[in-house]
């Protein structure tokens, strides 16, 4: 929801009221306990209808792309009514949602981490290989390649490194979106933390 936009319009006027209507919708105030509810069964429908595929699945396994992207949207959507950052741009949501202080970096630090990671190594996969193809039975170019835009040491490097940056993702999005026991959600950070 945060990345709606107007991309086309037919006037001027109306695409920035429909910018209006969009904005007025994202800055309405929500439940932060029923909006992470919301997310919790959202993921939960996704891994049950769309599997991933593998390790190499950028989007749908635990602490990749997706766990990122709700957790970035999650944030900004509990903080709009009272001005928090909209961004469209996962990577830019977190950053400013860190600038805003409205979560502890402890959290926001691993998810960016993850998100750059992830996003960089998509990016080179989806020009070079199909959907369902892994690379660590590709040529050893194309896993020198990918080392590099994952800024390791190596093909085995890299993996290893991915799993602690998707370990650490999926941790940072459970301690966002899951009640604590007393049934409130992680206090956002105040400014003078």
């Amino acid at each position: 929801m945060t990345r709606a936009r107007v991309i086309w319009a037919t006037s001027k006027a109306f695409a920035k009221e429909a910018s209006g209507a969009v904005e007025a919708a994202l800055r309405r105030p929500r439940d932060p306990v029923a909006t992470a509810g919301d997310v919790r069964d959202m993921r939960a429908l996704m891994a049950k209808t769309r599997p991933a595929a593998g390790f190499w699945d950028m989007k749908l396994v635990d602490g990749v792309l997706v766990d990122i992207e709700f957790c970035a949207q999650y944030l900004q959507l509990i903080h709009a009514a009272e001005g928090g950052p909209l961004r469209q741009n996962t990577g830019d949501a977190l950053t400013a949602l860190s600038r805003a202080g409205l979560a502890p970096d402890e959290v926001l630090a691993p998810l960016g981490q993850a998100w750059r990671l992830q996003q960089d190594l998509s990016q080179l996969l989806k020009v070079a290989l199909d959907d369902s193809i892994d690379p660590s039975r590709e040529p050893r170019a194309l896993r020198a390649l990918l080392a590099k835009a994952g800024d390791a040491r190596g093909f085995a490097s890299l993996q290893a490194d991915l799993t602690r940056a998707r370990k650490a993702a999926r941790i940072a999005f459970q301690s966002l979106i899951t009640p604590r026991r007393d049934g409130n959600l992680r206090p956002k950070r105040s400014r003078g933390d």
